[in-house]
């Protein structure tokens, strides 16, 4: 397995609700990936929405960052008349042993 340089101490996915403007409040749900680097940051990653990553010192600041980026993403399209991409990633938690 290659080094990604993340000290991934561990992954948690978060499901995050993105209202769309001028939708009735429609919301897409993205699923936020969560990693600790070695010096301390977490960054979160969005695997549906390709090159979007973003740090925060908390992982409470990352996720939050992350909907902020997903939110203007969505904006962005719209904007453009484009639709959002649909969501087909299911997270599955699997545990093995070490």
């Amino acid at each position: 397995m290659q080094s990604t340089g993340l000290a991934s101490l561990q992954t948690i996915p978060y499901c995050l609700h993105v209202r769309t403007k001028g939708s009735g409040g429609t919301k897409l749900r993205y699923v936020v990936t969560i990693d600790r680097e070695a010096d301390g940051r977490f960054i979160a990653s969005v695997p549906e929405v390709p090159g979007c990553h973003v740090y925060g010192r908390t992982r409470r600041q990352a996720v939050s960052r992350a909907r902020n980026a997903l939110q203007f993403y969505v904006n962005s399209l719209r904007d453009q008349g484009r639709k959002p991409p649909k969501q087909p990633l299911v997270a599955v938690e699997v545990v093995v042993a070490a």
